[in-house]
């Protein structure tokens, strides 16, 4: 007995230090923020700051942490070639390096750029074409060029570092004018007959004789200054709106476009811009892209935050500047998550250690994602009144016509057949949901009628019973769950006889075509519906069970999220006991969704971010005495012995980090995790149910990082 007793105040004390640490941890991105436009400190490639509806917002270590620096954002932002402690935006100024800002003259400007070697002259051009000069820092600004019924709206500004007094513009009628005093004349050239829908360009840093120019679907490149152009067709993109040149390799190019003209918006020449590849942001709207001497390629989306590669654009990395409250998590294995909400798709193939943007969408709402079960590198997305399938798990994309649908709001995917596509549309007309059928991978789709014909709330797959499907008409006022085994042609309602008072909110599956429903009180169903039982009977207060989420590895483990305090709960004997399960989190936070993986780890998502980690299942405490005690204690339970249920009574006696109250079995196994979250000093109660474990020896303990209390209990059976 000794033995014992030592063997589980070791095991205490270790299980209590890991318990210490938390059981969830947060993901590093993904990312997203609203960015008009961005600037690279000049020989500091870790500095950047970045500009737009919500700010201005700087990082000083490449994005891994972002600091508000000014409440009042901007169109533009540039930055002193001679010191990167000056900083001009179309309102505002900084003189040490972003970190505090003053007021400027506001102007709405499109380009903004400080001509090399000075910290008080800078260019501009505003939204109306004008191009205009500062220079006093933005204190009052100047027209030098509003040629525009000559030469055309003016798009577009360059400088060249080795020539401060050189500034050139390129406009929408083919000109490219040059000024070698700051403005004040100007020499003109027309290096294209056509009218331009985009065009932008570059001097090289190296060679300012040297100048590239992307218009339209054509890339026009000089070698001797403004004369000279060779024009190489663009089969990338047909709307530029930024070219660089890369800072280590100068032979390589990228424009950044706008999506709706290209199914990406960055892509890439290594040949001068002879031949053009797009290489990432499908369907993103890009503001701006910057290349660096030590190789790095950052770029932003006006939606979807910003941006890192260290491999040339093969890959991106999300990087700021604040955490996307996903809209949806899904996995297909242990280290591989997709998340999305309006600014874009992302995945992480390394369980969350940096993501990538694989699919953008343009601001609109709704979105959603689904996932073939037959290949898990195939993935749908919608994007308001489109369907996008991708084979190699998001880098490149098929769009799909969808118009027949309105706007699609969810994507399902058949389990035996990823062709068999359901999808939820919203017909603007008729102000009503429809839904639609493809059985040839989206390429022509099929209206099915509903078995509501008022509402459509959810469409569900069994995974066990490939061919059936399940229609949900609402998640609130609704008693009614439908059944289709004929891919929608016909439905019966198989809703189990409900509880008074309470609605249908959700169903679920198993591997094996097991049935989960979750209405207030808790519903399963062996044969496919025909016949339910009732698991857990819900009476005030106990916890309600809404969505589901069911751990295929051990299918008594039962997850939910309550709407209402948005939490989430779960169930360790197959739904007949509920508890709390989001304990360890670092804050309260409101989780909107939850996703299980294949090592029965949960994804949460919430307000903060991403988080990833183990439940631990702890109920409801009680506190009974608002005296503060004088000792840290753990009564005897009572009754004891019992079964099935206890209570447990305890003290703190002050504020505590973290309390732990767990059950051990006679072998030192934990059973159940009843607390273990910060406890405010007071007496407490908490009733345990041990309702599925046998009769015999159990111990509870009680601990916080100082001193452990343990009672031996006796469970009859």
């Amino acid at each position: 007995m000794k033995f014992l007793a030592a063997l589980l105040i070791y095991l205490f004390i270790s299980n209590f230090a890991s318990a210490q640490s938390q059981n969830w941890s947060k993901l590093y991105g993904p990312f997203k923020g609203q960015v008009n436009d961005f600037e690279v400190v000049s020989g500091n490639s870790n500095i950047v700051l970045a500009t737009g509806s919500e700010g201005i917002f700087r990082t000083t270590n490449s994005g891994l942490n972002w600091q508000n620096v000014s409440g009042v954002g901007s169109n533009v932002i540039s930055i002193s070639t001679n010191d990167p402690n000056i900083i001009l935006t179309n309102n505002s100024k900084s003189f040490d390096g972003g970190l505090s800002w003053a007021g400027a003259q506001i102007v709405d400007l499109i380009e903004l750029k400080f001509a090399p070697g000075s910290n008080t002259i800078a260019y501009g051009i505003k939204i109306d074409g004008i191009v205009i000069r500062t220079t006093d820092l933005g204190t009052s600004w100047h027209v030098i060029d509003n040629s525009l019924s000559v030469y055309g709206t003016f798009k577009s500004l360059m400088t060249s570092l080795t020539e401060p007094s050189v500034v050139y513009t390129l406009s929408d009628s083919g000109y490219l004018s040059k000024s070698t005093d700051f403005g004040n004349t100007w020499q003109r050239i027309r290096f294209t007959e056509r009218l331009l829908t985009g065009v932008c360009g570059v001097v090289s840093f190296k060679n300012n004789q040297r100048i590239i120019i992307a218009a339209d679907d054509s890339v026009y490149v000089s070698n001797s200054g403004t004369s000279g152009f060779a024009a190489y067709y663009n089969q990338a993109t047909s709307f530029p709106k930024k070219i660089i040149i890369d800072e280590q390799f100068t032979n390589t190019l990228y424009i950044l476009s706008w999506y709706m003209n290209s199914p990406k918006s960055v892509h890439r020449s290594t040949n001068g811009g002879i031949t053009w590849e797009s290489i990432f942001g499908n369907a993103v709207t890009g503001s701006n892209i910057r290349s660096t001497i030590d190789g790095k390629l950052y770029f932003s989306g006006y939606y979807s935050g910003i941006y890192l590669s260290t491999d040339q654009g093969q890959n991106f990395t999300s990087i700021g500047y604040k955490n996307i409250e996903p809209e949806g998590i899904k996995n297909t294995g242990n280290e591989t998550f997709y998340a999305w909400d309006q600014s874009g798709y992302f995945r992480t193939n390394n369980g969350g250690a940096n993501w990538t943007l694989i699919h953008g969408t343009g601001g609109f709402y709704p979105n959603s994602l689904s996932i073939s079960n037959q290949n898990h590198n195939k993935i749908y997305v919608s994007n308001f009144s489109s369907l996008s399938i991708s084979t190699d798990a998001g880098r490149n994309w098929i769009d799909k016509n969808v118009s027949a649908l309105g706007t699609l709001n969810e994507i399902y995917v058949m389990n035996q057949n990823d062709e068999i596509i359901f999808a939820k549309g919203f017909n603007q007309v008729s102000s009503s949901f429809i839904l639609g059928r493809s059985t040839n991978n989206g390429d022509t789709w099929g209206l099915i009628n509903k078995p509501s014909s008022s509402y459509f709330w959810n469409l569900k797959l069994n995974d066990g019973a490939p061919a059936d499907i399940y229609f949900i008409p609402s998640n609130s006022v609704n008693t009614n769950l439908f059944r289709s085994t004929d891919l929608g042609s016909t439905w019966t309602d198989i809703a189990p006889i409900l509880e008074p008072a309470q609605y249908l909110h959700d169903v679920s599956s198993d591997p094996t075509g097991k049935l989960y429903c979750g209405a207030a009180s808790f519903y399963t169903s062996n044969d496919f519906g025909n016949n339910w039982d009732i698991i857990y009977q819900y009476i005030y207060p106990r916890l309600q069970i809404y969505l589901l989420y069911i751990d295929f590895q051990n299918t008594n483990k039962i997850y939910s999220i309550d709407p209402n305090t948005k939490r989430l709960y779960g169930s360790s004997n197959g739904g007949i006991h509920w508890y709390w399960a989001d304990s360890g989190l670092p804050e309260v936070y409101n989780i909107n969704i939850a996703s299980i993986t294949p090592n029965s780890k949960v994804l949460l998502s919430t307000e903060k971010g991403v988080f990833y980690g183990t439940p631990i299942l702890t109920v409801d405490i009680k506190p009974i005495s608002e005296i503060i005690p004088e000792e840290f204690s753990l009564e005897q339970n009572f009754p004891n012995p019992f079964n099935p249920e206890t209570k447990l009574r305890f003290n703190i006696p002050m504020n505590s980090a973290i309390v732990n109250l767990s059950i051990y079995d006679a072998t030192g196994r934990i059973v159940a995790t009843l607390i273990n979250s910060p406890m405010k000093a007071g007496e407490y109660e908490i009733l345990w149910d041990a309702t599925g474990l046998p009769g015999g020896i159990y111990y509870s303990v009680l601990r916080n990082d100082t001193q452990v209390r343990t009672i031996k209990m006796v469970l009859l059976k």
